[in-house]
């Protein structure tokens, strides 16, 4: 798939962005890019079927007049960014 991206030296400032269908996907990681493309075209499961994300969708409903965006951190995210690598 093609794509574009930016990357500093420093990765100050890194982004990297591809269109899929009508879908434009955008990220800061050439490897979560990746994975966006296989979520997209079925090869992984979406953040949608997770059990986490089930549970705060259910918990906070979507408002179509008050939301202007969801934002779910896993469990298995946070062990990650604060674990002891």
């Amino acid at each position: 798939m093609a794509y574009l991206g930016v990357v500093s030296p420093d990765r100050s400032v890194c982004s990297y962005v591809a269109a899929l269908d009508q879908v434009v996907l955008v990220s800061n990681s050439l490897y979560q890019l990746g994975y966006l493309v296989n979520v997209a075209k079925g090869k992984k499961p979406a953040l949608a079927s997770q059990d986490e994300y089930i549970f705060f969708r259910d918990r906070y409903a979507r408002s179509e007049k008050e939301d202007a965006a969801l934002l779910v951190l896993t469990d298995a995210t946070i062990r990650r960014w604060c674990g002891p690598q």
